[in-house]
């Protein structure tokens, strides 16, 4: 069966004999530790206790990307993906001395600079909290999470990926002066202390 991370959209093949009998059972993503959920679809739910054990999908299992996903592959609803939008971390919170920017130093969007005015903001071409002219990019395609000094980008299951050093990520941590590309756009982040 295909199994999918509700928080990073990982995908694995399990192997169903490991839910023992067991209606349900909680795994974690061998990518980013997210809480997976496997229902056995061979048997009746019943009042029973998830197994708490919560063991790993193994880092050897076979990751399934988005493209070659069979057809019996859970869907990801939007409103799914309104929900992780929206979802408030405690941790999110803007820094007491610094500010931070995004400079768009490649791209239709080159010298414009984006203040960073809140913990979570949005990037992409549709409605989304930094717009770009960039038709490789998805109308919600990453995000900025500020959490006190640290800096998050995450990917939004955009359709042509968000890379950082050419690498495409899913969550990265990013310092001051990182560069990533969202489509044919490259962001620099710029971390300045306030006076």
């Amino acid at each position: 069966m295909i199994i999918e991370c509700p928080a990073c959209g990982s995908k694995y093949k399990y192997d169903e004999s490991k839910l023992e009998g067991a209606s349900r059972k909680k795994v974690k993503c061998a990518k980013c530790k997210g809480v997976i959920e496997i229902v056995n679809p061979n048997k009746e739910p019943e009042n029973e206790d998830m197994d708490q054990t919560y063991g790993s999908v193994p880092t050897s299992a076979t990751v399934i990307q988005k493209e070659t996903a069979t057809k019996d592959a859970p869907k990801t609803t939007t409103k799914v993906k309104r929900d992780m939008l929206t979802r408030d971390d405690p941790n999110l919170k803007m820094p007491d001395s610094r500010k931070i920017s995004l400079a768009v130093i490649q791209g239709n969007n080159s010298g414009e600079i984006f203040q960073i005015e809140r913990p979570k903001m949005v990037i992409g071409r549709g409605d989304a909290d930094i717009p770009i002219k960039d038709l490789e990019a998805s109308r919600q395609h990453a995000r900025i999470d500020v959490l006190g000094d640290r800096v998050v980008l995450r990917d939004l299951n955009s359709t042509n990926g968000t890379f950082v050093n050419e690498q495409k990520i899913t969550v990265s941590n990013l310092e001051n002066q990182s560069e990533f590309r969202i489509g044919t756009t490259v962001f620099m982040l710029i971390v300045t202390d306030v006076e």
